[in-house]
């Protein structure tokens, strides 16, 4: 299935989404599959010349697809650089490195194993293979355990509600299978829970071991926690809590998930990686630091090769270059060694802001425009006009050409409680920065996830049942 979800800027300046299709492609999901059949869906309506933007999540097939995509539109004259116009999706950078902290280099290997001892519905397979996952295997293991028998959870729960009476949410938080939330969630309640969970896995132990199911008893031994395992257990949730953080702003509203906060981000969480791993470096080499600084350094390894693409497509400085606080002077202020990337940046901004919109022709509202009014946005003097009319064209073209950098120099005018979209939607109407407005306006209404497609695919499946399929 191919989810198609369109973003743009209403006549009105209003940003606006709808779905376009959910195409069910035909044969394998190959990059030259998707591309056709986003073309089709572009032909029927009629968009091909504004297409801008993909957000998709950071699967090969995308960007062949976006290879293919850009071959298109040749006879139409539309400037489709597909390295440029490929952003990639926060919210799946950030899984994948979550999930790389938490379980390591074998982790589709892991999941495909996990899948098949579920199916056969083998409990002890079940139980030995998580514990091979370390610290949150084994607890998984005892919450699985613990949830699977009524007895259990209700033991669990007297326990915890001895502990904290005034606790009334006690029962066990289990993981998402796909989503690391769920890690993250079940792993914040169990510390939260630590003396009833090890009070459950004791009795249980001791409930088995003169019982018939004593490899069941012998698998919960080696799910017991100790103490060092709760110190590594604490660690993870302490370095997740920034990925944390930047998860539920991505799962905020649209206008406050934006482009301009994707560099951020990713910056911050780096040096977050590289600030625990050398605090980890710091203390005496045990089983707990070896741990913690192999996964910390394989979650480094994967966001670090996500952050090299940035440089790839200028919007993202570009959004940041117009944020109306940040501007480029947040790259002057976090990157303050780094002079030649900070060069390296402004010129691919002003590349950016050259070549795609400084020869635009400045919008205007609908309810404005009554009679076509050309605009003249080239720099050269336009001959056989009288010399005062090419005066104010070279004077056009200077306020043009310099609109970008007239905004770095100017203070915020007071706050903008509407947003930063509002704020530039607003000026789109103002004679001296239209253009300036109008590649913002483009930029910030970029989402920074592809999460709206995967809600889609949700929605279908909740509506769309197995036995209605067939």
């Amino acid at each position: 299935m191919l989810g198609i979800i369109a973003l743009w800027i209403s006549l009105s300046h209003v940003l606006q989404s709808t779905i376009l299709g959910l195409w069910r492609l035909k044969g394998r999901q190959t990059g030259e599959n998707q591309a056709e059949s986003f073309w089709v869906v572009a032909q029927e309506y009629k968009i091909e010349p504004n297409i801008g933007y993909f957000t998709l999540n950071n699967a090969g097939n995308n960007d062949t697809a976006m290879k293919c995509i850009s071959q298109k539109p040749t006879e139409l004259d539309i400037k489709f650089v597909p390295v440029q116009r490929r952003l990639l999706c926060h919210g799946h950078i950030l899984n994948l490195v979550v999930k790389a902290f938490l379980w390591g280099e074998e982790l589709e290997a892991f999941e495909l194993e996990a899948e098949s001892v579920w199916n056969q519905q083998d409990e002890e397979a079940e139980l030995l293979l998580w514990q091979r996952r370390g610290q949150i295997g084994k607890l998984h293991d005892i919450i699985v355990r613990i949830g699977r028998s009524p007895q259990h959870r209700h033991k669990f729960n007297d326990k915890v509600q001895q502990l904290h009476p005034e606790n009334v949410a006690s029962e066990l938080v289990h993981r998402n299978e796909t989503k690391w939330g769920g890690d993250y969630n079940e792993l914040v309640h169990a510390l939260q829970h630590r003396e009833a969970l090890e009070e459950s896995v004791s009795t249980a132990i001791r409930y088995n071991l003169h019982g018939e199911r004593d490899s069941l008893r012998t698998a919960l031994k080696l799910d017991e926690l100790h103490p060092h395992d709760w110190t590594i257990l604490t660690g993870i949730m302490r370095f997740l809590q920034l990925c944390r953080k930047w998860q539920l702003i991505r799962q905020s509203p649209r206008s406050q998930r934006a482009l301009f906060d994707f560099l951020p981000a990713m910056y911050e969480l780096l040096l977050h990686m590289e600030d625990r791993q050398a605090a980890y470096n710091s203390l005496p080499s045990d089983d707990i630091t070896y741990h913690m600084v192999t996964a910390i350094n394989n979650a480094w390894l994967l966001l670090d090769k996500y952050y090299n693409k940035i440089d790839e497509t200028p919007g993202y400085y570009s959004a940041i270059a117009l944020h109306r606080e940040m501007k480029l002077q947040w790259f002057r202020d976090e990157w303050l060694d780094l002079l030649t990337w900070i060069a390296e940046v402004e010129n691919a901004i002003c590349y950016y802001w050259v070549s795609q919109f400084q020869t635009k022709v400045p919008p205007v509202r609908p309810s404005v425009l009554s009679t076509p009014t050309p605009v003249i946005t080239v720099t050269e003097p336009v001959p056989n006009l009288p010399n005062r009319k090419s005066k104010k064209h070279r004077r056009q073209a200077a306020d043009s050409a310099d609109q970008l950098e007239r905004f770095q120099d100017r203070d915020p005018d007071g706050e903008c409680p509407s947003g930063v979209l509002q704020y530039w939607v607003e000026t789109l109407d103002g004679p001296r920065q239209s253009l300036l407005a109008l590649m913002t306006v483009e930029l910030m209404s970029i989402p920074a996830m592809s999460d709206e497609p995967e809600q889609l695919f949700s929605s279908a499946k909740l509506l769309i049942g197995d036995q209605q399929n067939r």
